[in-house]
């Protein structure tokens, strides 16, 4: 019997879910919002309810059972403390999954990018967080949190920086931006 895997890279934006055969063979590739429990309102409910949507709809278009999944990892933002790892993998099982990993989006780039397994990745997407791994296991992730804990990078961060530049241009006397004319297009103003 074939077997598959499944990988799931979930940002506060967007998440990408992908079916792959044993051999490394990419099956099928689906897009979808954010599952991640820290932007839904229903917070981890709504990271259950559209990670079993979009991964029945991944594995039954492929005529596929979660039994025929051999493994799968889930990379996904918001996985920063213990119980949030633990209510994951509390989700991943309610799905349908036995063998599987859920880890911080940032530590599964390095599993996934370097052939040795350790290094570093910083992800800076909607938020930011750098992880990394050194040749003994050791771990360490810093950042994640958001604002409130000075993760100040990333697009969000980013889109606000650049309308209070442009703003305090325009209402605060501060000093010229060139900011200002492609964000006004942007806005229709």
């Amino acid at each position: 019997m074939r077997k598959f895997v499944i990988g799931v890279d979930g940002g506060n934006t967007k998440t990408d879910y992908f079916l792959f055969d044993t051999e490394g063979n990419l099956i099928d590739h689906l897009k979808g919002g954010t599952c991640s429990h820290e932007a839904l309102s229903d917070s981890f409910e709504g990271a259950y309810r559209l990670l079993k949507m979009h991964l029945d709809l991944l594995v039954h278009r492929n005529d596929l059972t979660y039994d025929e999944i051999e493994s799968a990892a889930f990379g996904l933002a918001g996985v920063d403390l213990l119980h949030q790892r633990e209510t994951l993998e509390d989700i991943v099982e309610r799905i349908g999954f036995k063998n599987y990993v859920v880890d911080n989006d940032s530590f599964l780039g390095i599993k996934a990018a370097l052939p040795n397994g350790f290094g570093v990745c910083s992800i800076n997407g909607t938020g930011t967080v750098a992880g990394g791994i050194d040749e003994y296991g050791n771990r360490l992730q810093v950042g994640g949190m958001g604002a409130v804990t000075g993760d100040e990078a990333g697009g969000a961060y980013i889109a606000k920086t650049v309308l209070r530049y442009v703003y305090d241009y325009l209402y605060r006397c501060s000093p010229k931006t060139m900011m200002a004319k492609p964000v006004m297009n942007l806005l229709g103003v």
